[in-house]
């Protein structure tokens, strides 16, 4: 079976990490920000937005959302003057001549953006046919798969247009033919995303003694759940939707924490609108209610014993086996908070300002779908 690989860029197949860093501080400095480069360092491999809320975390301050896009710009402007200082990291340009010339398939997918990433992709020299995904192109930065099950379909539709053809001319006129080229099929390239994939979540559960694993993820929609079953055809997703106006009470509280501004607010109420609008007709197709159990919040904590047996039902799991306990301890509802130190808001006392962002035509459309009347 002949393999796939995808390759991260920065510290993988060139050396810049250390540009990276030293960008970063002078961007850092201009700002006015005092930084030490180990701090900086074990940040690199992060998108420039993920990167530059981690490092305000680490020194306690908040800043705008202007403040941020300057702070990326300076960091951009730094590593492009630094970028004669970068080469390819020893055997990295033989590694990728060696692929391509015994015809194994291979991509490339960055954190980076793609005006920082252009410079360090032309001293690879790569073959035109080598895909590349960068931070532009994708919803979600690193930790999130995205980046690399980007990469995997782009490999994916390559294999099944292009290749094809050369597959082809090699059965008929053997390595003499015109565009003759030994190409995997989709499977094989599947393998390789589903080992990625099952390095970051099966391997660790494996090693604490679960043999079932999964992940919680608040922003994926139907389209990375349809993207993942086509990876593992048995997948189970429990899609659970709560009242935006809960939401948003749960937002102002995390608005009293240091460094959650109301943009982080902003753009998790658009992540809801996203999530929450793909899943809207998965219950009117056959094939998306196989493999999708929706659930609303509030039907969930008004009957936990209930949709807990239906959980276990649709996941192939043991009901009794399940720790119910953990309702008692995590969930939100009239009652109480469980442990938790949080003391939410009424709707109506929350500020006029948090309340407007519920008054969205679009909002209250999906917000109907599922039943909840924000007029």
């Amino acid at each position: 079976m002949t393999p796939s690989f995808l390759f991260d860029l920065d510290g993988t197949l060139v050396d810049s990490v250390y540009q990276h860093v030293l960008a970063w501080r002078e961007a850092l400095e201009q700002a006015g920000i005092e930084l030490a480069v180990w701090r900086i360092h074990r940040r690199i491999g992060m998108s420039g937005g993920l990167f530059v809320n981690a490092l305000l975390r680490e020194t306690k301050r908040d800043i705008s959302a202007e403040e941020a896009d300057r702070l990326r710009r300076l960091h951009a402007e730094a590593y492009a003057r630094k970028i004669k200082e970068i080469r390819p990291l020893p055997g990295s340009l033989e590694l990728l001549r060696y692929l391509s010339k015994i015809q194994v398939p291979h991509a490339i997918a960055t954190s980076g953006r793609m005006e920082s990433a252009s410079p360090m992709l032309k001293l690879l020299q790569l073959e035109s046919h080598v895909p590349v995904v960068t931070r532009d192109q994708v919803r979600f930065a690193k930790p999130n798969p995205d980046l690399f099950l980007a990469a995997a379909e782009r490999l994916r539709i390559w294999t099944d247009q292009d290749a094809t053809y050369a597959r082809d001319e090699l059965a008929a006129w053997g390595y003499q033919g015109f565009i003759a080229n030994l190409t995997p099929e989709c499977p094989w390239i599947d393998d390789a995303c589903r080992a990625f994939v099952e390095t970051l979540f099966a391997k660790p559960a494996l090693e604490l003694g679960r043999p079932i694993w999964g992940f919680k993820e608040l922003r994926y929609t139907l389209s990375h759940a349809l993207l993942l079953r086509a990876l593992y055809p048995g997948l189970r997703v429990i899609h659970i939707v709560r009242d935006p106006r809960d939401v948003l009470r749960s937002l102002e509280d995390w608005e009293h924490h240091p460094h959650w501004t109301r943009r982080n607010t902003e753009g998790a109420l658009r992540y809801w609108l996203a999530v929450a609008n793909s899943f809207i007709g998965s219950n009117a197709d056959p094939i998306v209610r196989s493999f999708v159990l929706r659930v609303r919040y509030e039907d969930l904590i008004a009957d936990t014993r209930g949709w807990s047996a239906a959980i276990a039902d649709h996941c192939a799991l043991d009901a009794q086996s399940l720790d119910h306990r953990v309702f008692d301890k995590w969930v939100h509802s009239p009652g109480g908070y469980g442990p938790l130190d949080r003391n939410l808001l009424d709707w109506s006392a929350l500020p006029a300002s948090l309340r407007a962002l519920a008054d969205d035509e679009e909002l209250h459309m999906v917000a109907s779908a599922y039943g909840y009347d924000l007029s």
